[in-house]
């Protein structure tokens, strides 16, 4: 009897702490997988916010995460991958095959322009925005960068999947001083499944730290052989590509470079045609500190500087 009465009181402290260790296991799991939380963590740690927001949404709550809402209009295909508070990842599936050597066969042969989709070109145009310029490059500095960062392919690598990391040109976004901002480069994933798929992924590196490291770890002469040209992107739907000598001097200038949204460089084509509505002393100023950029980042000579600059002052 004394036995029974222990056992049912043994049961009933069981019963009556349940619910508590119950509730305490939910909620932990429920926190490990709070998602919405963990989003806006994860993104109020992004060091370069400004270009992130040019491709990656985020609502308020963070309950939804994808492309940013505009690009997806205009990039159809492409996906949002990874965020990291140095790097993004878009991603869209390029190729379909019926077996393996088929899409080697078509990578072998692999052709493509940064400028040819939505994704490059509104790089560009940002960087222009806020006063950058971006540098194209060869893919062999593709291969040179995509090697020294961790790729977000959709499967770690194994014996039904190829990658590529070295078929496509390097886009590099520098200050007007030739500090490295941000980079984007492209690499390749292809999956047996059903047939054989490849998804192309788009990577944006960005922060200080990342631009130290590809500084300090790439030689100077990687930069200046593989280098191609300045590339401009005077509106959204007209990106230019503007053509450079070896040393960095532009052969073609294009209309005009922005610095910050709403405000142009001036350029020696249309510099006599700013001088004559520069009336009032803040437009003059305004004037030749744009020409003084110019000629610190080598697209205007001494001469074309010192002459228009007379014809703003004389005005």
């Amino acid at each position: 009897m004394k036995l029974k009465s222990i056992i049912i009181s043994a049961f009933l402290i069981c019963i009556s702490y349940s619910p508590i260790a119950s509730a305490g296991i939910f909620d932990g799991i429920a926190a490990a997988f709070d998602f919405p939380k963990k989003r806006l963590e994860s993104y109020s740690k992004v060091a370069d916010k400004q270009l992130v927001d040019q491709f990656y949404y985020l609502s308020e709550d963070g309950k939804i995460e994808g492309l940013n809402k505009e690009l997806a209009s205009k990039a159809r295909g492409f996906e949002f991958k990874k965020i990291s508070p140095s790097t993004l990842t878009l991603q869209r599936y390029m190729f379909k095959a019926g077996n393996m050597q088929e899409i080697v066969q078509t990578m072998n042969t692999y052709s493509y322009s940064p400028l040819s989709d939505e994704i490059g070109r509104r790089y560009v145009a940002f960087a222009n925005s806020r006063g950058n310029v971006v540098k194209l490059y060869k893919p062999a500095l593709g291969n040179i960068l995509n090697q020294m960062f961790v790729q977000n392919f959709a499967l770690e690598h194994a014996k039904n999947t190829a990658e590529w990391i070295g078929l496509d040109n390097a886009l590099i976004e520098f200050t007007s001083t030739g500090q490295i901002v941000s980079v984007m480069t492209r690499s390749h994933q292809a999956i047996i499944n059903i047939g054989v798929n490849s998804i192309q992924f788009i990577n944006l590196y960005f922060g200080k730290a990342n631009a130290q490291v590809i500084e300090n770890r790439i030689a100077n002469n990687n930069f200046e052989n593989n280098f191609i040209r300045v590339l401009t992107a005077p509106s959204d739907n007209d990106t230019t590509e503007r053509k450079v000598t070896s040393n960095g001097q532009d052969t073609r200038l294009p209309e005009a470079i922005n610095t910050t949204p709403g405000q142009s460089l001036v350029t020696p084509a249309d510099a006599s045609t700013h001088s004559k509505i520069a009336t009032s002393p803040e437009q003059r100023i305004q004037m030749l500190k744009n020409l003084a950029e110019l000629k610190q980042s080598g697209v205007l000579t001494e001469q074309e500087f010192a002459a228009e600059k007379r014809k703003i002052l004389e005005n």
